[in-house]
């Protein structure tokens, strides 16, 4: 059953990255074969390795290949995920970006975001908007909406559910309600579908030539709030005006929740769940 990604745009606190360490993902070589592996970092930068943080890289031909180190970058080997035996080749654990390489890239993207309208009430009642992506290439999600909604708002006593969490860490102060969009047909989960295939939002290689540029972050960038804007636009007839998403009243939506269907990517940094702000896209839904 594939995972999803949770995209957290306009939400509550000053800027954080979303850190994972180990986080297991499932990939499929050009062959068909599987490889489990892992990812670890945060939406700055992040890596893919294995169990023993023996680090991977897709080469150009599409493959999921042992990295090397190559002066302040990482490069491939031909050494195949699955197929080599990474202790017997001399290779290192931990091969990644160099430092200063990684501190730049903390430096270029914390510049780019602009967090000025990202407040939200950090107290009475907060309407969360919660939005299903797939791609033009997707199947339909297999989980359906009690699975998410149990996970938001659940509060039931002890239950592990987003609702509990911020009671809890608020003393009671701040209740978060989530809300489905596009509406469900029952428990089954509709979708915004977006125009283009998975490819198109992951990193441009010679074995993804649609794919955005990595050293071009406002490109990466263009494709993300475009992409979130029209999955906005799609849902906001749904959204009845009695709905209180500006609880601060400052004129910005307080939070919304994009769950894209899929497996996060690991290099990809667009698939990856993290927080962002909108301040690329306007006028994305007026009440």
């Amino acid at each position: 059953m594939k995972r999803s990604i949770l995209l957290l745009i306009m939400m509550i606190g000053t800027l954080f990255a979303a850190p994972h360490s180990y986080l297991p993902l499932s990939f499929e070589q050009p062959d068909g074969s599987k490889i489990e592996i892992y990812a670890s970092g945060d939406e700055f930068h992040n890596w893919l390795h294995d169990k023993d943080n023996f680090s991977i890289v897709q080469n150009d031909e599409g493959w999921y290949v042992y990295a090397r180190q190559d002066g302040e970058n990482v490069a491939p080997t031909s050494l195949i995920v699955g197929q080599s035996l990474e202790h017997q080749r001399s290779l290192n654990p931990g091969v990644n970006l160099s430092p200063a390489k990684i501190a730049a890239r903390y430096e270029r993207l914390a510049h780019m975001r602009d967090y000025s309208n990202a407040r939200a009430p950090h107290a009475g009642q907060l309407n969360n908007l919660v939005v299903y992506i797939r791609f033009s290439d997707d199947p339909p999600f297999s989980y359906t909406i009690p699975y998410y909604d149990d996970m938001l708002n659940n509060s039931a006593p002890n239950a592990n559910s987003m609702k509990n969490y911020f009671i809890a860490a608020s003393y009671d102060q701040l209740h978060i309600d989530s809300f489905h969009y596009p509406e469900p047909d029952g428990d089954v989960i509709v979708t915004y579908v977006d125009s283009h295939p998975r490819n198109y939002y992951r990193k441009q290689t010679a074995a993804n030539p649609m794919g955005y540029n990595e050293d071009d972050y406002w490109e990466r960038t263009d494709r993300e709030h475009t992409l979130l804007a029209n999955a906005i636009a799609f849902v906001a007839p749904q959204i009845p005006p009695s709905l209180i998403l500006d609880g601060d009243n400052d004129g910005y939506v307080d939070n919304v929740c994009f769950i894209i269907q899929g497996s996060p990517d690991g290099w990809a940094e667009l698939l990856w769940p993290h927080r962002w702000v909108l301040y690329g896209a306007d006028g994305l839904y007026q009440w």
